[in-house]
């Protein structure tokens, strides 16, 4: 990945917008980034971390801390950055999360953090995790690993070079990731103990269930069984004694059972016995109650026929109630005549009220519509003269809308003046601008044109001789002969500097041209203001023209509105003498037509009211001959003789039918009250009391029986429970014992526990394979840096077998065959060792990340520990490592440096707060 264009708006340091062309610094070598402290030098590598992974490089920098200080609240922060990778050109812009000024209302809003990515091909990817994660994609690492390959940070790299193993291994887990071995070895370790916890619980399980044992009915075998619960007898002879009391007890149960089934037969007689004498006392009893219920019938009979009798004499008296329904119901036709002639007597009533109250409506209208003819005539009267007023407001207000029309023409002029001397002053500020430099740069040229001439005679001086004529004077002595100076200028540099001065003197006079022409519009508008305002506003004309103006118009619009509002009235009182010319006339018609209706309606109320007088007497006459008001009143007369008849002939044939049914029961009681007579004069004779006396002896038999079957089941139960479960469980120790002793063994290895071994972990030791390659990569920069005097070496020999050991460092001096630790190092020396280490990890890191290849690269300070000569031998390792089109960029404010690197980025503090950046190449 190359950077080609850097922007930063309102970022870090920068508080405006800073572009950084990159790529002037071309595709290969060294190059300085410089500046004051605080600047923001190390502020351009975050911002390009920034821009692809939406992080700070450094761990202690968020991303949103990156808005600048010094920004305006209007300026925006972002960091976009162009690219190259594999060829392909990438453009990404990245902004954090901030506050704005909010665009409506005031106050602040947030500003949410978003990144766009456009692909070489156009396609475009949005919001800042799918930005990131394409980022990934096309380059294959993350922001730690590119952080770690990309910036070489001294102090972090220091700080590694001179770490314990324990503080290496954290520093490494970061770095390659190795997390997942320690993980494994507290897995293992983690795993060893829990299986030696299950095996002492399963040891202690079994000394449970030995305990639940429940002592057999043998003294021998119960104290056998005391010494296994007291853990004095082997585990297999313990097992052994709990088989043979199941055995034991097994036996003893199955004659128990044969005990039972005998006991059970004797019981089922006994109860059969029992159950016959139960079964004749029942007969008895039914008998008895069979006897009492048919002296209690021959009651209910006697009772039955006297009610019998009482309903036959009372349907005798009520005979003539069938003949008293057939008159009723030859009259229900004259019912339906008098219903009849009462409906039409109604319909013609109602006629009449409706006829009656038309004629009063009608009469009521003609009222109202003869009160709203006279005041519509009397309206139409006081409008007769409406209209002439409305044309002199019209007049106007048109004049008016003329004026307000010609004070906007001189409002508009009024801002053109203002706009026209704006110009002019600007055009005369650059006319003074422009006429200065001319005549700066025509007095630079007149210094330098007689420094030229003063050179040209200093030239012809230094070729004369003395007694050899001078070829201007002729003079043969030459006593004061002119001198060279440095500071002369060659004759190119005099002709770039006039044409300059010429070029300065024209853009000077076309400064002035344009002011003359601006001045001259100036006054014209000026002028025509004046006259617009004088014919407008009058003589003198107001200072202030442009209140003056307002101030009029705003009078006038008043006047406009006010005459408005007048019309609008004037408007509705001609629209209102209109309507009533036209509802005269139509109010005039409607009260003939109310007045004709209300005469032609009387005749039929006379009409109407003889009819019903005629239809009532009718109605009266029919009513009076007639028993029942109504057709249905005597409907339910007739409906209610008839019931009670039916009720009558009911309660006769009611109490016929009971009679009978009671003499039909006491018919069959007797035969039942025989068949059971039978049945006890049958019967063998039983004595209940001796019966149940025995099966009570046999109950008791039974339950003592039960009670030792219950015993020996939950003895037998129990035991054989407890000795599949110690079986179960000394089948599980001995398969955990072989457990044990496997994953010990791995754990003891995993962990660098083993008894007598050197203190290496699993993790440690994939670490120091890694470490060893590193180290072989940052020695070949270290022995050009040090002039072959250093080389790296991992300790390979523990310091003792307790302290975990693997990843200690040693340094070989080649020029003593010495070797010692690293931390015998000088200040210069150790930067050395940690540079080489540092750029040996990048190597590495850009190796397991599947062969990822930067181009461009930082190293963050340090150099300022370095002498001249370990200075220069660090710059030519680092000049090695810029070689196949590879960018190293230094970060640094050594001024030795500036020396040495001719490419560099300045970034300068302004004095009005932020930073400034120049890129010299």
């Amino acid at each position: 990945m190359r950077p080609i264009r850097l922007t930063m708006s309102a970022f870090g340091p920068y508080a405006g917008e800073i572009q950084l062309e990159l790529e002037q610094l071309g595709t290969h070598g060294l190059y300085l980034i410089t500046g004051d402290t605080g600047a923001g030098k190390t502020t351009i590598f975050d911002a390009i971390t920034f821009a692809l992974y939406g992080e700070a490089s450094g761990e202690n920098r968020e991303s949103s801390m990156m808005r600048s200080k010094y920004a305006l609240p209007e300026t925006p922060t972002f960091v976009e950055l162009e690219f190259l990778y594999s060829g392909k050109q990438y453009r990404i812009r990245r902004n954090p999360e901030y506050l704005r000024p909010a665009k409506r209302g005031g106050g602040t809003t947030v500003e949410k953090a978003d990144a766009v990515l456009e692909y070489p091909d156009g396609r475009v990817v949005t919001k800042t995790r799918e930005v990131t994660a394409a980022v990934r994609e096309i380059m294959g690492i993350d922001r730690s690993q590119f952080t770690q390959i990309a910036m070489i940070a001294q102090g972090d790299f220091l700080k590694l070079l001179l770490a314990s193993t324990e503080e290496r291994k954290s520093i490494f887990r970061q770095i390659f990731q190795t997390g997942r071995y320690q993980k494994l070895q507290e897995r293992l370790r983690s795993a060893h103990s829990a299986l030696q916890s299950r095996y002492q619980e399963c040891k202690r399980a079994m000394g449970q269930y030995l305990q639940q044992v429940q002592p057999p009915e043998d003294p021998a075998q119960a104290a056998t069984l005391v010494l296994a619960q007291q853990d004095s007898l082997p585990l297999s002879e313990a097992m052994e004694l709990i088989t043979c009391m199941l055995q034991t007890d097994q036996a003893a149960q199955a004659a128990l059972k044969q005990q039972a089934d005998a006991l059970q037969k004797d019981h089922a007689k006994a109860i059969a016995q029992l159950t016959r004498a139960k079964e004749l006392e029942q007969v008895q009893t039914a008998r008895r109650a069979g006897i009492y219920e048919r002296r209690q019938l021959l009651e209910k009979q006697a009772q039955q026929q006297a009610k019998l009798q009482a309903a036959q004499q009372a349907l005798e008296k009520n005979a003539a109630i069938p003949g008293q329904i057939t008159q009723i119901t030859q009259q229900l036709p004259q019912y339906d005549t008098l219903e009849q002639k009462s409906r039409q007597f109604r319909e013609k009533q109602r006629q009449l009220q409706i006829l009656e109250s038309t004629v009063q409506q009608l009469k009521a209208q003609q009222s109202q519509m003869q009160q709203k003819l006279t005041l519509a005539r009397g309206e139409l009267e006081a409008l007769a003269e409406v209209g002439t007023q409305y044309e002199k407001y019209n007049a106007r207000y048109q004049s008016a809308a003329e004026q307000l029309e010609r004070l906007e023409n001189l409002r508009q002029e009024i801002q053109s003046r203002q706009t026209a001397a704006a110009e002019l002053a600007k055009a005369q500020d650059d006319y003074v601008k422009k006429s200065g430099k001319a005549q700066a740069l025509r007095e630079e040229f007149t210094i330098q044109n007689r420094a030229f001439l003063d050179e040209q005679a200093g030239i012809l001086a230094a070729s004369l001789q003395d007694g050899v004529p001078c070829p201007v004077c002729g003079a043969t002595s030459h006593p004061h002969p002119a001198s060279t100076s440095a500071q002369a200028p060659s004759e190119a540099e005099l002709q770039r500097l006039r044409e300059k001065s010429d070029r300065a003197q024209q853009q000077a006079a076309e400064a002035s041209a344009e002011a003359g022409r601006l001045r001259g519009t100036e006054e014209a508008l000026a002028q025509q203001v004046t006259q617009m305002a004088a014919a407008l506003l009058g003589t003198p004309v107001p200072d202030d023209l442009s209140a003056a103006v307002f101030q009029k118009q705003t009078a006038i619009q008043a006047e406009r509105t006010r005459l408005e509002q007048e019309m609008q009235l004037e408007q509705g009182r001609m629209e209102r003498k209109t309507i009533l010319s036209r509802q005269i006339p139509e109010q005039e018609a409607q009260l003939a037509q109310l007045q004709q209706k209300c005469a032609a309606s009387e005749p039929q109320v006379i009409r109407l009211q003889t009819e019903l007088e005629n239809e009532k007497l009718a109605v009266e006459q029919l009513r009076s001959s007639l028993t029942y008001t109504s057709r249905a009143e005597a409907e339910q007369a007739a409906a209610a003789l008839k019931k009670t008849y039916e009720q009558l002939q009911a309660a006769q044939d009611n109490a016929g039918k009971q009679y009978q049914r009671i003499a039909d029961q006491i018919h069959t009681l007797d035969g039942q009250i025989q068949a059971l007579q039978k049945q006890l004069d049958e019967a063998e004779p039983i004595v209940p009391e001796e019966v149940q006396k025995t099966v009570q002896e046999l109950e008791e038999k039974r339950r003592t029986l039960e009670e030792n079957q219950k015993h020996l089941h939950f003895r037998l139960h129990t035991n054989r429970h407890a000795l599949e479960q110690i079986q179960a469980q000394a089948a599980q120790c001995t398969e955990l014992e072989q457990q044990i002793m496997q994953i010990g063994a791995l754990a003891d290895t995993a962990n660098g526990t083993l008894g007598g071994k050197e203190k290496i972990m699993l993790e440690t030791f994939v670490q120091m394979t890694q470490f060893d390659r590193i180290l072989m990569r940052a020695n070949t920069r270290l022995m050009i840096m040090s002039g072959n005097q250093y080389e790296l070496k991992r300790r390979t020999s523990a310091g003792n077998m307790r302290s975990q050991s693997g990843l200690d460092l040693d340094v070989i001096d080649h020029y003593n065959g010495s070797e010692r630790s690293v931390k015998t190092l000088s200040g210069g020396e150790a930067f050395q060792a940690s540079l080489s280490l540092a750029l040996g990890l990048s190597d590495e890191i850009q190796s397991s990340a599947g062969g990822i290849q930067l181009d461009t690269m930082f190293v963050d300070e340090g150099f300022g520990a370095l002498d001249e000569d370990a200075l220069e031998q660090a710059i030519r390792a680092l000049t090695g490592l810029a070689t196949q089109n590879r960018l190293v960029g230094i970060i640094s404010h050594v001024s030795e440096l500036k020396e040495k690197v001719d490419k560099q980025i300045i970034v300068t503090k302004d004095r009005t707060g932020g930073s400034r950046v120049e890129i010299i190449s």
